[in-house]
């Protein structure tokens, strides 16, 4: 299956910390879509989606306008598409992420250690679906939160209305993800990703992973 070919134990990837990521206009690796697709479960938006949306919200949340440095934390460059059940891309659609900083904080008011974290990271950015329905990112990977595994917060938004909201879990972490994500029913779990290492474009090394979010049949003229 397409999850199946993305594998790596997070415990190795500590040596990472610090590299630099692979440019947005690198090409984003092919992600094999199964026969049969089932819309990805929903998962809570959680306390701490953005009160407000921050001024530089691009897909690149490893930098961030007016900071000298670029993010601390390990490389994640998150590559997916969006389809919907019937396997159409969905062109437009806007792929909102946010999530932890390299020190578990997220970008809200309310986290309580938000006056600690990384101004160099943006915590939240958006990824346009091209005519494959393709999206992008270049971040980081989560620290973890509390007691809950890594994971990474999405939403799927086309004209305005939410498609989707969910959540995107790293396996191979300290914290195991059973029990904290909504089975499909096959043998993959449709909410969890694994990262691999590579050798982005400048040399340095960096974290990848893909991810596949389906979404229920559009009413389309």
């Amino acid at each position: 299956s397409w999850a199946a070919s993305i594998t790596v134990a997070l415990g190795a990837i500590v040596a990472l910390a610090g590299t630099s990521v692979v440019g947005a206009e690198a090409e984003a690796p092919s992600i094999i879509v199964p026969d049969e697709l089932v819309v990805t479960p929903s998962q809570p938006e959680g306390p701490f989606y953005p009160l407000k949306r921050p001024d530089d919200h691009d897909a690149a949340l490893v930098n961030v306008a007016g900071q000298d440095r670029r993010a601390a934390g390990v490389p994640l460059r998150l590559d997916g598409l969006v389809l919907t059940a019937d396997g159409q891309p969905v062109e437009g659609a806007v792929v909102e992420i946010w999530q932890t900083d390299s020190a578990g904080i997220y970008l809200h008011p309310d986290d309580p250690g938000v006056a600690a974290r990384d101004e160099a990271f943006a915590g939240y950015g958006e990824s346009v679906a091209d005519a494959d329905g393709a999206w992008s990112f270049l971040t980081i990977l989560p620290e973890v939160y509390g007691s809950r595994p890594r994971h990474i917060h999405a939403k799927v938004v086309l004209d305005d209305e939410t498609l989707l909201t969910t959540q995107i879990y790293f396996s191979g972490g300290d914290i195991p993800v059973d029990g904290a994500v909504a089975l499909t029913g096959g043998d993959d779990d449709a909410l969890i990703v694994e990262a691999t290492g590579h050798l982005a474009e400048d040399g340095s090394r960096e974290l990848r992973a893909q991810h596949l979010l389906v979404v229920a049949d559009l009413d389309r003229p």
